[in-house]
């Protein structure tokens, strides 16, 4: 083999292997970033759901009490819990807005 076609030939296609391996690996490494920053993003909107469906209940609970030891008549006991039940909803429709802008 000749020095020219080792210089002209040989180190160019070396070079462009190179670089492709190169680029393949921080392309799949990126994916895998984006992967895992998703599975964080959803287990964080999974516990905040948690967080959020245990307060609705606590406070279902907490106007149930105060239904049964008359502190409230039938008429409000109804009108808070829708309340309470349309503040939920209102909250579950701006999540999911955010998570169809992201």
């Amino acid at each position: 083999m000749d020095t020219f076609d080792f210089q002209f030939i040989v180190l160019p296609l070396a070079f462009l292997v190179f670089t492709l391996v190169a680029g393949i690996i921080l392309i799949s490494k990126r994916q895998e970033i984006r992967e895992v920053q998703k599975a964080r993003r959803e287990n964080a909107y999974l516990k905040e759901k948690a967080k959020q469906r245990k307060h609705l209940e606590n406070q279902l609970g907490n106007l149930g009490e105060l239904f049964q030891k008359k502190s409230i008549d039938k008429d409000t006991y109804e009108r808070l819990k829708i309340i309470v039940q349309m503040s939920e909803d209102k909250t579950d429709e701006t999540r999911e807005m955010f998570a169809e802008q992201v």
